[in-house]
Order: C-alpha cells, then structure tokens, then sequence
C-alpha cells in the first residue's frame, strides 16, 4: 500500500467517496487516507450538485456554525474541489406547500442579478423538497459583527465616525 503512487491511490479512494455504505467515512481508515481526503484532486470528479440538483453533501466539509437567524442557519463550508470558503445559508421554507417566503424570493432576484465589489454576490442558490441553500463567498465579518463583536443584547458600540462615513459611502456606492 505504502508505495503506491499517490495517483493510483487516488483513483481507487475516488470510488469510496460517494459511498453512503460506509457510516463514518472512508477518511476515517487511517492518517494516509485522512490526508488524501484533504487533497483537491481526490474531490476533483465528485460533482457539487447531483443530478436531481441536491445538494452532494460530500462535496462540502462543513467548519461549523457561522451565524443563526431568524430565516435559518448560516454555516461556513469549505468546497472540497475547489478549496473555496463559502457562507452556506439554510433557509427556512414554509412546510404545506407555502414555499418561500415572497420577500425572500424578491431579494434573491435582486441578489441576483447585482455585481458591486461592496455587495455579497449569491454563487448558487439550491431549492429542491423545502430546502433552501444559498452560497455566498465566505466573509468573517458582517457588518454586524462590527458593531456588536460580543453579540451583545443590548446592541454593540458607537463606531467612529470615520468607520461610519467610510461604510456608509460602500453602502451608497451599491
């Protein structure tokens, strides 16, 4: 095993990937193989999406909880293939046939269709069974954690005013 190419090895861990058999994960097995699960080429022919447009859950390692809301979760993931950070946003679809939101609906046609260096731009928006996922580049603050870095109740503190005239000219800007 130890003097296989890295290659060869590769391509035979390439089938174990999208294995739903195996419980834990092949990148279990041991170190070498939890190094290779690491590697960009190994997740390079597994595809983002299946053909239903699902979500391939394999195809992203989730790095944890970014931020919780009232219209979901937000969760930083690392896309395997490409080595990208994204915001992942799981949004909350009404159950009974409602769907989403119609607000939520008009700001993702917005979103959209908007290209400005200050505004997050959706990378793809995924809708299948009353899941909603939105992908946005991985950002480590918002604006929010600007103002509030302790997530404070009571609100956060006064930001200088150069910091508020500087955000303000991005904000109007966009």
């Amino acid at each position: 095993f130890s003097q296989l190419l890295d290659e060869c090895k590769i391509h035979i861990f390439s089938f174990l990937v999208e294995s739903e058999d195996i419980l834990t994960g092949p990148w279990t097995v041991c170190k070498a193989w939890h190094a290779l699960c690491r590697s960009p080429v190994l997740w390079s022919t597994v595809p983002t999406f299946r053909p239903d447009r699902t979500i391939n859950r394999h195809a992203f390692r989730h790095l944890g909880l970014k931020n919780q809301g009232t219209e979901g979760l937000c969760y930083k993931v690392l896309h395997r293939r490409s080595g990208r950070l994204f915001a992942m946003k799981k949004a909350r679809v009404y159950p009974n046939g409602e769907g989403v939101p119609y607000y939520m609906l008009r700001e993702l046609a917005f979103l959209q269709g908007l290209r400005h260096p200050h505004i997050a731009t959706v990378e793809r928006i995924s809708l299948v069974s009353n899941n909603l996922y939105l992908f946005f580049p991985y950002m480590e603050k918002s604006l929010f954690d600007l103002i509030n870095p302790n997530n404070d109740a009571n609100g956060g503190f006064p930001l200088p005013p150069p910091l508020i005239k500087r955000f303000l000219y991005q904000i109007l800007q966009g």
